[in-house]
């Protein structure tokens, strides 16, 4: 991965992340270190990052990782088709009532 750098909750940056992604102590395996399990969450962020890239996928759950709050927010953020999803996530649904309107909760 060459420009990866998301914030963490707490503020702080990740730096780009370069190397021998294959190490147990990557750069990316100390980049997201605060964040615990930090050696599976590298590698499925790697494997997620190559499929992105290299992968034939139709749609986004089809990667490595992604699950329904990933797809709602892809959705929501990268596609703007986010009138085609209903987000569970409290706080993606807030986002998705600013941008649609208040979604019936009634069952």
């Amino acid at each position: 991965m060459s420009s990866f750098a998301p914030t963490s909750r707490n503020g702080r940056k990740l730096q780009e992340v370069e190397g021998d992604e294959k190490a147990p102590d990557s750069a990316s395996t100390k980049a997201i270190k605060t964040f615990g399990l930090q050696r599976k969450r590298a590698e499925m962020i790697q494997r997620m990052s190559q499929e992105y890239l290299w992968k034939e996928w139709t749609h986004v759950t089809e990667l490595h990782g992604v699950g329904k709050y990933a797809a709602d927010a892809y959705a929501i953020f990268c596609t703007r088709k986010g009138d085609r999803v209903t987000p569970t996530d409290h706080m993606l649904n807030h986002y998705w009532n600013f941008l649609y309107g208040p979604k019936n909760t009634s069952i």
